[in-house]
This record gives structure tokens, sequence and C-alpha cells, in this order.
């Protein structure tokens, strides 16, 4: 939505221009011309008020006057089609009147989600008992070797303790860290199933990754890429089906 907005704000603001270019070195004179060129710059104002609008969304006195400049200009083109006529006009009333709807569907599209975000918050503050707290994500392995070569030869993680019912005998439980990312890996059956994943915050990610890749690990060889909600992120796939996803915010 942000994105059609701001390509009909771009062609106001084109028009605007085009409307100055003509004010100032078509034949107009006198009065005629401070109007063109009047109108020019008003247009060229109201499209980039669309643009604060649209990047200041939660701003109630930015939208509304949006709102109010996009429906004055399009009564002022409406009103001006009997005296100068021409399709210059018809397409500023188009696009004054699309971006209108837009950025109210908009609005509406942004108070709908922050409702949403509301409720949430609400709902989480009945139930906020616990004190200093800390969540550890338990994923199940099969083979100690093998996680041990995943985890910590190749990742860099520790190895902080093992428990087993039988000293050296599977299944075993054990916790691995990382620059405070802390999980606990489990072969008994049933803690739970494999095929979980961590999404892991992270800053240094470019540098951690080409580390790994430096390594040339076998079984794996993650890249890098721009997630939908702007994070660089890389993911990495354990011996056990279990994902590690790495993201660090741009």
């Amino acid at each position: 939505m942000k994105i059609i907005i701001r390509i009909i704000a771009t062609a106001v603001i084109l028009l605007g221009l085009v409307h100055t270019y003509f004010a100032l070195f078509c034949h107009f004179e006198g009065e005629e011309k401070l109007w063109f060129l009047g109108g020019g710059f008003a247009v060229v104002f109201a499209g980039l008020l669309n643009f604060i609008a649209t990047e200041r969304i939660t701003s109630k006195f930015a939208v509304v006057i949006a709102l109010i400049v996009n429906s004055i200009m399009t009564a002022m083109f409406i009103y001006a089609i009997p005296l100068l006529g021409g399709t210059q006009l018809y397409a500023s009333i188009g696009l004054f009147s699309l971006i209108t709807i837009l950025t109210i569907l908009n609005l509406l599209k942004h108070r709908s989600k922050s409702a949403g975000r509301h409720i949430q918050t609400n709902y989480t503050a009945e139930e906020d008992t616990l004190l200093e707290t800390k969540t550890i994500p338990m994923l199940r392995i099969f083979d100690k070797s093998k996680a041990i070569e995943f985890y910590v030869n190749w990742l860099g993680f520790s190895i902080d303790w093992e428990h087993t019912f039988s000293e050296g005998k599977p299944p075993v439980y054990m916790q691995v860290s990382k620059s405070g990312i802390v999980i606990h890996l489990t072969e008994h059956h049933g803690d739970c199933t494999p095929g979980g994943k961590v999404y892991i915050e992270c800053k240094g990610l470019q540098s951690y990754h080409k580390k790994l890749i430096d390594k040339r690990y076998a079984y794996n060889a993650p890249g890098l890429e721009t997630a939908p909600w702007k994070s660089l992120c890389m993911e990495v796939v354990d011996p056990f089906g279990n994902k590690l996803l790495f993201s660090e915010a741009q």
C-alpha cells in the first residue's frame, strides 16, 4: 500500500513540475502566469505532503492535513473543468482521488494492526506475574558426536554441561552456549520432536557467516539474504532437521 501511494505521490509531483514549467517558459503573462505558477507549486507541495503522511502514518495531524489538501485539490480541479478543460485536469482529478482513497485505506490498515498489538499487550500485562525469566529452547538430537560436530566444531558453541543416566552412554542431555545463546540438546525421546526452529537476533552476522563458510563444513553452506522484515538473515540446519535462524537488524 505504501509503495503505491509513493508512486502516485511521485506522479503528482511530476505533474506539478510540468505545470510550473509551462508557467515559466510558455507564453503566459501577468495574472495568468502567476495563477499557473501558483497551481504548479501547490500540486508539488501536495505530493510532498502525501509522502510525509505515508512515512508518518502514526501522526494524526500529518494524515488529516494530507487528506484535507487532497480533497481541496480534487475539488479545485473539478471546478476548473468548465473553465480550462484538457486532459491534464482529468489526470489530476484521478491522481488526487486515488491517493485520497489509498491514504484512508492505509490509515485503516495501520489502526487495525495497532488495535491487534494493543489487545496482545493488555493480555500479556494481565499474566505478568513472573520475574527474571529466561527462555532456553530445547532441540531433539539423535547422535551426540554429530551434534558436537555441528554445534561445537562448526558453529563454535561450547558445551556447558551434559547429563546421562549411565556414564558415557546415551541418552544424553546437554547445554551448549555461544555469545549469550543458550540451547538444550536432548536425546530423550519424550522431551521434544525434531524439526524445531530457533530465531536468534545478533550482531556481526556477516563476519560470522564468512567464518563458517571458511570452515568448509560438508553438510551446510548457508547463504545471507535480506528478509521481508529488512533484516540480514542466515539459516542453518542441524543433522536432525532443527533450524537456527540468525537475524541482524539493518
